[in-house]
C-alpha cells in the first residue's frame, strides 16, 4: 500500500525525467526502473535477515517495480490501465481480509482458508481482465493448492459458512 502512495507522489527528480518532453520513452522507462532498484537497494542495505522473507520479497519487488512504476507513471496506455486495476484488485483484497463477514477470523486454518479464497478470487478477476482462458486458470489454481477453494464465478461474493454459534469465540473476545 505504500508504495502505491508513493506513486502518487514520486520524486521531484523522477517528475522531472517523466515530464521531460526532450527525453524518449525509452530513456525515460530506464530512469524510472533505476530509482526503483536504487530504493530496493538501499532497503536491503538496512535489513538485519539478509536471507529471509524480506530479502525474497525484495528480490520479487525487483522485477515487478519497475513495470508498476512505469505503468503509472508512463504514458497512458495499457499498461497504465492494468496497473489501476491491479491497483484496485490490490486494495480490495485488503479491504476484505479485514472484513469480519468475509474472512473467519476463529483460527489460523479458516483464515488461511478465507484469505486464499479471497486471492483466488482477485488472482480470476486479474487474469480475466488479461483474457486469460479458462484452461489458463485452472491450470494456476492447480499451481497454488490442490485444494479448490474458489467458485466458477469470478465476480461471486459467495464465502465459506460461518462457523456456528457455539463454536470457540475469536481471540479478541475472549475474556
Amino acid at each position: 500500500m505504500d508504495s502505491f502512495e508513493d506513486l502518487e507522489n514520486p520524486p521531484i527528480s523522477i517528475q522531472n525525467v517523466v515530464n521531460n518532453r526532450w527525453l524518449n520513452l525509452s530513456f525515460k522507462e530506464t530512469a524510472v526502473a533505476s530509482s526503483c532498484w536504487s530504493v530496493l537497494k538501499q532497503k536491503r542495505q538496512h535489513m538485519r535477515v539478509h536471507d529471509g522473507f524480506i530479502a525474497h520479497f525484495y528480490s520479487v519487488c525487483e522485477q515487478v517495480s519497475p513495470v508498476l512504476a512505469w505503468g503509472f507513471l508512463g504514458p497512458k496506455t495499457s499498461l497504465h490501465d492494468f496497473c489501476c486495476f491491479f491497483k484496485d484488485q490490490v486494495l480490495f483484497f485488503l479491504k476484505d481480509v479485514f472484513d469480519m463477514e468475509k474472512v473467519r477470523y476463529y483460527s489460523v486454518e479458516t483464515l488461511a482458508e478465507d484469505m486464499l479464497h479471497l486471492l483466488h478470487r482477485r488472482s480470476e478477476l486479474l487474469l480475466a481482465y488479461l483474457g486469460a482462458d479458462s484452461h489458463s486458470l485452472q491450470h494456476i489454481k492447480s499451481c497454488v493448492t490442490a485444494t479448490s477453494l474458489t467458485t466458477t464465478d469470478p465476480n461471486s461474493t459467495s464465502f465459506p459458512p460461518l462457523p456456528a454459534p457455539n463454536s470457540t469465540p475469536p481471540p479478541w473476545k475472549r475474556q
